[in-house]
């Protein structure tokens, strides 16, 4: 059960935060924000080979991106404090999906005890041989049919809270990719991005 939280929040928090762009045009815009150990990406990004190699030559803290079939980078604090502040409300939001989804795995670890309870009384309640143990056990089947089903709807009010939260990201990553597309313009212009070759 560990295992599969640790999956769950792991693929939430390492899900791109800016996955709408699926271009696969190599000269389409792409966005890679490195902080630290946490890699923001929008459209193409780059390969886990290709990130090692730039912090390999750059440190942990870049900006990446691709316009016009040309890559830049940068390493300024001042618009990697920039390009963070774009990402920061969207990086919340996926916190936000990633303690949601732990809520939903706890319940769907609590269902599944459930039903292996339901399970091994039916399997007594077919070996039972008076009248008395099986109404007993029948009693104790409805009550975890009722739990189940408290679960089942308590399911669908997280999932009904998970399409919310995601038609929200879907929204939030449109406007992210526009305010860092300007960033990125903004730092061509001024000379604070470097021309390279990946």
């Amino acid at each position: 059960m560990r295992l599969v939280r640790f999956a769950l929040v792991a693929l939430l928090v390492t899900v791109p935060l800016f996955a709408h762009s699926s271009s696969s045009d190599p000269r389409a815009d792409s966005y890679v924000l490195r902080l630290g150990d946490v890699t923001y990406m929008n459209g193409k990004g780059m390969s886990g080979d290709t990130l090692k190699e730039l912090q390999s030559a750059y440190g942990k803290r870049f900006f990446w991106f691709r316009r016009g079939g040309k890559t830049y980078l940068v390493r300024t604090n001042e618009e990697l404090e920039r390009a963070e502040a774009i990402i920061l409300p969207q990086s919340e939001l996926a916190a936000k999906q990633a303690a949601l989804g732990q809520k939903q795995a706890t319940l769907g670890g609590e269902q599944a005890r459930l039903g292996a309870r339901q399970a091994q009384i039916g399997l007594t309640q077919a070996q039972a041989g008076d009248r008395a143990r099986e109404a007993e056990l029948g009693r104790q089947q409805q009550e975890l049919s009722d739990k189940q089903s408290e679960l089942g709807k308590r399911q669908g009010d997280l999932g009904r809270e998970q399409g919310k939260l995601g038609d929200m990201q879907e929204r939030l990553s449109h406007q992210v990719e526009q305010q860092l597309a300007t960033l990125a313009d903004q730092c061509i212009r001024s000379g604070v991005a470097k021309e390279v070759g990946r």
